[in-house]
Formats: C-alpha cells, sequence, structure tokens
C-alpha cells in the first residue's frame, strides 16, 4: 500500500516514527549528551535521512521562529537535504526556503472536515518538488 501512498523519491524509504527513530544530541557536555532531539517522524533509506516531519499542533497565522531553528538543527544533525513543519491550519505565510542548504517547508494537515481528503491534499503537496 505505501507504494500507492508515498511519493516515488520516498517509497522505498524505512519510515521511523518518533518512538522509533532514535535520539540523537545536538551537543556534549563534559562528555554527557546534551539537547536530545527526536523528530516526530523521518523517512530513511539505508544510512541516509531523506526527510524530517515535524507535527505542531498550536495553531497560527505565522510561523515561529523556534520551529525553525529546531527543523535546521534536526536536519543538520542528521544530515537530512529536506525537514517539513506540519500545521492543522494554513499559515497566512507557508515557508519554502533553502536554509543552509537544507530544504525547510511548512504544509498542512487539516484536522476539520474530511481527514481522508486532508491527507491526499497533504500527500500531494508533500510531492511538489
Amino acid at each position: 500500500h505505501r507504494d500507492a501512498i508515498l511519493p516515488p523519491r520516498l517509497e522505498r524509504s524505512e519510515i521511523l516514527p518518533q518512538t522509533r527513530g532514535g535520539t540523537l544530541h545536538l551537543a556534549q557536555h563534559h562528555g554527557r549528551p546534551v539537547f536530545r532531539m527526536k523528530p516526530d517522524i523521518s523517512f530513511r533509506l539505508g544510512d541516509s535521512i531523506l526527510l524530517i516531519l515535524d507535527t505542531k499542533y498550536k495553531t497560527s497565522e505565522l510561523l515561529m521562529t523556534a520551529d525553525i531553528h529546531q527543523m535546521i538543527s534536526y536536519a543538520h544533525t542528521m544530515d537530512c537535504p529536506e525537514a517539513i513543519l506540519i500545521y492543522p491550519e494554513p499559515l497566512n505565510h507557508p515557508l519554502d526556503e533553502t536554509i543552509l542548504g537544507i530544504r525547510v517547508r511548512s504544509l498542512t494537515f487539516s484536522l476539520d472536515g474530511d481527514l481522508e481528503q486532508a491527507g491526499q491534499r497533504f500527500l500531494h503537496e508533500l510531492d511538489l518538488a
């Protein structure tokens, strides 16, 4: 089923939800890992992370700077070329920028109305290169 759902570039990847994705740390302090990072969903193919998704449950008309910093940190640490923030409502100014060589986007997965249609719209937007 996943081949019929996922965009072609992700069809063969392993989907790692937060509980299986492993914990990474941004730094070490006195030999101990600090600043734990666990993205909500990542897509792995072999040793490479292709895409990171992070869901936001807050509704806001604007992107939060901290959310963007979080995604860049995740992607940089995991050597991932793309990171997507997922919001439950459309933003006034969606993000689609390349920052430090990482494509950072915001997408919507609306929880209002028909979830099947919302999922199809999300997958269509996810596939846009």
